[in-house]
Parts: structure tokens; C-alpha cells; sequence
């Protein structure tokens, strides 16, 4: 009797393991390779530069805003929100700098031109500190430092507080980062007094950091303000979307609740099914043209990889440097010939003439692919654009979880997708089924074998 039961529970292990093991490693690996190709991405292949290479002309007084990046990758919200409202306050001349001007990488598979090297750059009035892959780098310490020592001020946004903080630049200071990066940056710097109440942390005269993503606009706009006063603030708060607090109204407005950006295990779960399992995933072209927006550009290729259920690639006329519309030299990825089955193409607003787009529309008329069209949305729409769409394509449950990993405000009313599709269930139920069968036939021949 004891060892009818035991063989029953044996039995019963094989099956399950059978069952389960096979979905879980394929979707695992899978869902890494995803998460990675969404954060860590190549080295962009190499392309002809013009010579000489574009040069900054500084403006008699103007402030100096420098943008640091890493030619390993940086967080592309982090760099391009900041510079387009910067810009548009026309108190600064703006300028990226990273160890070496090279073409470098971004998290959102748009390549940018460094206006300069560490060694060149000028001393900066402001300092931008945003999200890099490569935070530790030593060179990249060294020189904030030095930066920092000789700027009016330092604004550290997102996940640029690692780097700060290893600079020692908040030391015994109160400080804010990611919602996600807090944990480990208090055990790290227990030096620092972080906080998770404020998307924009202003620590004395001369030190700024704020919380994830979107909240660098926030930070930016209180750098302004300080260094240039109202008026320039006024002209950059154009650009920025006016729901940012996590859509909880407060009498601060930097104020965000302490829970901020909580995902949850259903969060993490349907995350995991979109990396692991969705083979059905859309190709997004964003189309990059001279003049382009860059909130547009930092809105498409930050939020839409985000669902990991769509493959979210910049494309050009051709693959060359190309100036937006406040002057950064970027690259898209694909040339138009070159580039992969695009489903839909977003179309970003840019300045100049309308004949611009006549490529953009030929090539999507070409490909069947339907127009994201934001050619004339207003430029502090764009971030909303994006999570409504992802609304409208992947369900309620998806945006809201976009929009709180970038902590803005879940887009709300319009049309939205199912949230659980079934699409999401048949490979691991197909491959547990798989492996159910295998399990039965191998156990029941090793019974019999062993007779």
C-alpha cells in the first residue's frame, strides 16, 4: 500500500515537472533576451560622419546646459526631454558630452552625436546628469566631478543619481532616483537622505535630482526656473504634458504618492507572458526626419518597446545624421530600404515644410503599414499619444503598467484592447501539453523497461 502511494507521487512529480519546465525555461530565456534587447542596446554600426563634425556656436549670454551621455547607452527620455526644454526656454545653449565623440547608442535604438568629448567641453552653468549603462564608468566620475564643481547647478534625473551619488555630489543631502533604483541606492549611499514623496527633489542652492522618466521634465523645469527664472520656465512648460503626477492632484504639483510607481505580481506576470510568449509582436517604425521633435522621438521609442509586444525601431530616408528640431544630431537605425516589415510607422511633428514626410508616407504606403499620425499633435500631447495607443493596442492593464515604469499618469477613456488576450496562453499551454505527453511516454517506458 505504501509503496502504491509512493509510486503515485513519483508519477505525479514526473508529470508536473514534465509540464512545467518546458514553458518556464523557453519563456524565461526568452523574456531575457527581450528585456535586454529593450535596455541594452548594440553599439550602432558604424556610419560615415561628415567632416569636419557640427559644431556648437555659443551665444553671447546664454547659460551653458551640458547633457552628459555615455557612448555605452543612455536612457533616451533622460537626454532628449531635457535638451528640447532647455532649448525651447532660449536661456541656454545646450550641448551633449560623453568620454569620446562618437556615434553612441540610446535605449531606444536612436543613435546620437555627442557635441563633445570630455576633453573638449566647455565648463557647464547647469549640469544634466541622466540614466547611463555604464554608471560606474571612471572617467565618467572623474569628470562630474570636475564639472560639478564649477557649475551654478546640478540636476541629476531618473537613474543619474547612481552616478551623482558615486560623485559624492549629495552627500548628507536629501536626494530622489527611480522608484525601483531607491532600494538599492540606500543601501549603496546611506549618506544620502533619498526620498519617494517628490518627483522633484531641490537639495540647497546648487543640487537638483528628480524621480523616473517623465520627471526629468519636471527636474528641468525647476532648473530653468532657478537658473533663468519664470519667464524661460514658462516658454519650456509648452512642451510639457500637464498630468505628470501619477493622475493624483496635489497642492504640490511635484508631489507624487510614496508608493509611486508600485508594480504589482499581475503587473510582473502579464509582463513576463508578453516577453516570454507573444509571437505576434507588431513591427513599429519611427520615423526620424530632419527637424523632428525630439519628445516625439523620446515618447515612441521609450514608451512602445515598454509593452514588449511590439518591435519598436527608428527609421530614416537614409542613415545619416540628422538635426532636430533644437539642434541634436541623431541616426536612425534602418534606412528605409533596408528596414524590417513595419505594421504601423509613427509619423513625428518636425518643423519645416510638409514635403518633408513625402518619403515617410511613400514607404509606409509601401510597406501596408498604418500611420501612428502626430504630425500636428502639439508637442505636450505626445507622451499621452503614446500611452493611448498602447491602450487602445494592448489593453488597459498594459498602458497603465508603461505609464507608471516611466511614473506619469494612466491614460484613461478611449478604446482599449483586451488585457489578457489569449494569444498570451496557447505556446506555454501548447508547450506544457508537449511536455505532459513526453513526460507520460518516458516514465511508462522506463516502468516497462524495468520489469
Amino acid at each position: 500500500m505504501h509503496s502504491a502511494r509512493l509510486d503515485r507521487a513519483k508519477r505525479a512529480v514526473i508529470y508536473l515537472s514534465s509540464a512545467l519546465i518546458p514553458p518556464l525555461m523557453f519563456g524565461t530565456l526568452t523574456a531575457i533576451s527581450n528585456f535586454k534587447s529593450l535596455m541594452l542596446r548594440e553599439k550602432p554600426a558604424s556610419l560615415e560622419l561628415p567632416h569636419p563634425l557640427p559644431e556648437v556656436r555659443f551665444r553671447p549670454g546664454k547659460l551653458k546646459a551640458a547633457i552628459l551621455v555615455s557612448n555605452d547607452g543612455s536612457q533616451i527620455t533622460d537626454v532628449l526631454g531635457p535638451y528640447a526644454l532647455l532649448a525651447e526656454s532660449g536661456a541656454f545653449d545646450v550641448y551633449t558630452v560623453a568620454a569620446r565623440r562618437e556615434l553612441s547608442s540610446t535605449t531606444g535604438d536612436l543613435a546620437l552625436l555627442p557635441d563633445f568629448s570630455f576633453q573638449e567641453a566647455p565648463q557647464a552653468d547647469l549640469l544634466v546628469i541622466p540614466a547611463l549603462l555604464e554608471p560606474g564608468y571612471p572617467p565618467v566620475i572623474d569628470w562630474v566631478k570636475k564639472q560639478a564643481a564649477g557649475a551654478r547647478t546640478v540636476l541629476s534625473v531618473c537613474e543619474g543619481a547612481r552616478v551623482a551619488a558615486q560623485a559624492g555630489l549629495f552627500e548628507g543631502r536629501e536626494a530622489t532616483s527611480h522608484f525601483i533604483s531607491l532600494p538599492q541606492l540606500r543601501e549603496r549611499h546611506p549618506g544620502v537622505r533619498w526620498t519617494d514623496d517628490r518627483r522633484v527633489v531641490v537639495a540647497g542652492p546648487d543640487r537638483i535630482s528628480s524621480a523616473g522618466i517623465t520627471a526629468s521634465l519636471d527636474g528641468t523645469l525647476a532648473a530653468i526656473e532657478k537658473l533663468a527664472g519664470p519667464e524661460a520656465a514658462a516658454r519650456a512648460r509648452q512642451l510639457v504634458p500637464q498630468a505628470l503626477s501619477l493622475g493624483r492632484e496635489a497642492p504640490d504639483p511635484h508631489k507624487i504618492p510614496a508608493s509611486g510607481g508600485a508594480v504589482s505580481r499581475a503587473d510582473w506576470a502579464q509582463l513576463y507572458l508578453r516577453a516570454g510568449f507573444d509571437w505576434t509582436r507588431p513591427g513599429v517604425a519611427v520615423w526620424v526626419l530632419p527637424g523632428a521633435s525630439e519628445l516625439a522621438l523620446a515618447a515612441a521609442l521609450d514608451l512602445l518597446p515598454r509593452t514588449q509586444s511590439a518591435r519598436v525601431f527608428s527609421a530614416g530616408e537614409k542613415r545619416e545624421l540628422i538635426r532636430t528640431a533644437h539642434g541634436m544630431y541623431v541616426a536612425p537605425s534602418e534606412k528605409m530600404e533596408l528596414a524590417p516589415p513595419a505594421d504601423f510607422v509613427v509619423l513625428p511633428p518636425a518643423t519645416g515644410p510638409e514635403t518633408r514626410y513625402a518619403s515617410a508616407l511613400r514607404w509606409t504606403a509601401m510597406a501596408k503599414a498604418t500611420p501612428i499620425d502626430w504630425r500636428t499633435l502639439p508637442e505636450s500631447t505626445l507622451y499621452p499619444a503614446a500611452l493611448q495607443w498602447i491602450r487602445a493596442h494592448e489593453g488597459a492593464r498594459v498602458a497603465s503598467f508603461v505609464a507608471r515604469t516611466v511614473e506619469f499618469a494612466s491614460p484613461e477613456g478611449g478604446e482599449t484592447a483586451p488585457s489578457w488576450p489569449l494569444r498570451l496562453f496557447w505556446p506555454p499551454l501548447g508547450m506544457a501539453l508537449i511536455g505532459l505527453l513526453a513526460g507520460i511516454w518516458l516514465e511508462k517506458r522506463f516502468r516497462l523497461s524495468g520489469r
